[in-house]
């Protein structure tokens, strides 16, 4: 936990007060699973003997570390983990193409003689700290008869598309530190020169800009206990 403080200074001096606020910052962790996939469609590959089969999903938080890349398993309806192999698998990069009304998806192939055999889906995110537990499971099944009438038996509906994204690096980050201007507490005789921003370790100012207006402050940490203005 860090303790900020800022004081106004004028031709008069400082504030015989300081403003007071506290920081908590954690370490950045290994991120939370992603929701259940779900099914969003089916098509036979060029050569006709297997299928590409479409499953989406959407992120939790990333652990305070940028998501590298998603991972979709599947294995047989049964207790033994060790039987799930890897469905398919999506990069960030990609996952920064998709618009916003689209889910995070990733496409793998099953072979006519997954067909009509239940299977269970479940994702993995990963990040810079590590692999995030799985997802909860979701079974599916694809008939093979007709392939298209794919039946999966999603636990929750599929969650409301959200752009709002939690990206903090786990080597640095930035603080945004705003506050109510003072000018107006002021008469015209003693206007307020600059604002001082000051930790434990660290003090920065703010002077006025062209428009007249003082600038927010924003901070960025190294991860050393360090602060530099942006």
């Amino acid at each position: 936990q860090y303790q900020f403080q800022i004081t106004a200074n004028n031709l008069a001096g400082y504030t015989g007060n300081w403003s007071n606020i506290s920081l908590t910052t954690k370490a950045p962790t290994k991120p939370s699973s992603p929701t259940a996939p779900f099914a969003l469609s089916i098509n036979p590959t060029k050569d006709g003997n297997s299928y590409e089969f479409t499953m989406g999903f959407t992120a939790n938080s990333n652990g305070g570390s940028a998501i590298t890349n998603y991972t979709v398993y599947y294995g047989p309806d049964s207790e033994n983990s060790t039987e799930y192999k890897l469905f398919c698998s999506i990069g960030t990069d990609i996952v920064s193409q998709l618009f916003s009304w689209q889910y995070i998806n990733c496409t793998g192939i099953m072979s006519k003689s997954d067909l009509s055999k239940l299977y269970n889906f479940k994702v993995t995110a990963s990040n810079k700290m590590g692999i995030s537990s799985f997802s909860s499971i979701t079974p599916c099944i694809i008939p093979d008869t007709n392939p298209n009438y794919f039946m999966c038996l999603e636990m929750i509906p599929p969650p409301t598309l959200t752009t709002s994204e939690f990206e903090i690096e786990s080597d640095s980050y930035e603080i945004d530190i705003s506050w109510d201007d003072a000018s107006d507490e002021c008469t015209d005789n003693t206007p307020i020169i600059k604002y001082i921003l000051q930790r434990s370790d660290f003090w920065t100012s703010t002077d006025k800009n062209e428009n007249n207006n003082y600038e927010n402050i924003t901070l960025k940490y190294d991860g050393l206990n360090k602060y530099e203005q942006v």
